[in-house]
């Protein structure tokens, strides 16, 4: 719980969907490694680029998709 705790404290991880829940029995797949990453590196300023062709602009990890190709 203190480590759940932590990492929502700082930002790094929110929980699932509109209720915030977390769920430790559920797979990190891979849109939400990268936001994970991007939040711990900062979330730093990126102009978004349409590289991923399941990516839109609009989605709530686009900017952490478009950091993550930039550090490939």
């Amino acid at each position: 719980i203190v480590v759940v705790f932590d990492v929502y404290r700082k930002g790094y991880m929110t929980g699932k969907g509109d209720t915030g829940n977390f769920d430790p029995m559920s797979y990190l797949v891979r849109q939400d490694a990268a936001l994970l990453l991007y939040r711990m590196a900062g979330s730093p300023a990126v102009t978004y680029r349409d590289i991923y062709p399941d990516v839109s602009g609009d989605d709530y990890f686009a900017n952490a998709a478009v950091w993550a190709y930039d550090r490939e």
